[in-house]
């Protein structure tokens, strides 16, 4: 199932709005010093690795728990590029 604007719905939600949420939130996070961001995660995200050639699960039939474990770890991943941007900043 996709959102109106064309995004498969289970990467909208566990993907894209942490990435809104915590991209909004970086100037006060920033100001708040030291800030925390914790993201919950699942261990269904070790069930398949990460495709960034199909994050929308789009290539293959749609599979919901494999859908939804590739969120989780792509959300981990987005975790981590987070702290390492910054890094440093408190």
């Amino acid at each position: 199932e996709v959102t109106s604007e064309g995004i498969e719905k289970t990467f909208a939600t566990n993907v894209l709005s942490n990435f809104v949420l915590m991209h909004s939130l970086e100037p006060l996070l920033r100001k708040s010093a030291p800030a925390r961001v914790i993201n919950v995660t699942s261990a269904g995200m070790y069930t398949v690795k990460l495709d960034v050639d199909d994050l929308q699960s789009e290539k293959e039939p749609f599979d919901g728990a494999k859908t939804y474990a590739q969120t989780k770890r792509a959300q981990v991943e987005l975790t981590d590029r987070f702290a390492e941007r910054w890094a440093g900043t408190g």
